[in-house]
């Protein structure tokens, strides 16, 4: 992508990480890192045209 100096990345996320639900904590917790990383991401090729989002279901 950063050679052809465009792309799209889409990063599919769950509801999950907005609510603690017990007995999956873990998944809560993981899934609750993705915007943030996903909004790093798209600053850092951000200058090569490309496109990070992030999808909650």
């Amino acid at each position: 992508m950063i050679r052809r100096k465009r792309g799209l990345v889409r990063k599919i996320g769950s509801f999950a990480s907005a609510i603690s639900s017990p007995m999956v904590a873990t998944y809560s917790g993981t899934t609750a890192i993705l915007p943030t990383f996903t909004s790093a991401i798209a600053e850092e090729v951000r200058a090569h045209n490309i496109v990070v989002e992030h999808l909650n279901t």
